[in-house]
C-alpha cells in the first residue's frame, strides 16, 4: 500500500525496484560492482577494525622477537597493518558472499 499524501518521488517504483532486484542477483552472483551502502560501510569498517589490529599485534610481536637491534618498531606495525587489510578485504568478502547467497536462497533480493 502506497501513501497517497507522498510526493511522487517518494513512491516506490515498482518496474525500478525489479530492475533493482534483478541487478542485485546478477551483482551478488555472476559479476558486478555492490551498490549496497550497507554492505560497503561493513566492509570498510571491517578492513578498518582488522588494521588496526594486526598493526597492533604486528608492534607486539616486534617486541617480543626482534633480533635486529636495527630495525625500527613501525616497519613491524605497517607490515601487520597490511596483513590485517588483505586478511579484512578477503575475510569480510567472503563474509558478505556467503551471506547474500543464502539471502537469494531465501528469496531476500534486497
Amino acid at each position: 500500500m502506497t501513501n497517497q499524501y507522498a510526493p511522487p518521488s517518494a513512491q516506490p517504483d515498482p518496474e525500478q525496484s525489479e530492475l533493482g532486484a534483478a541487478y542485485n542477483i546478477v551483482s551478488d552472483t555472476m559479476v558486478g560492482v555492490n551498490v549496497r551502502k550497507s554492505d560497503n560501510i561493513f566492509q570498510a569498517i571491517f578492513v578498518g577494525i582488522s588494521t588496526l589490529i594486526f598493526a597492533v599485534v604486528g608492534v607486539a610481536l616486534f617486541f617480543v622477537y626482534n633480533t635486529d637491534p636495527d630495525m625500527p618498531w613501525y616497519f613491524a606495525g605497517i607490515a601487520g597493518g597490511l596483513v590485517g587489510m588483505v586478511i579484512g578485504v578477503f575475510g569480510s568478502g567472503i563474509y558478505l558472499m556467503i551471506y547474500r547467497f543464502v539471502e537469494h536462497v531465501n528469496g531476500n533480493h534486497r
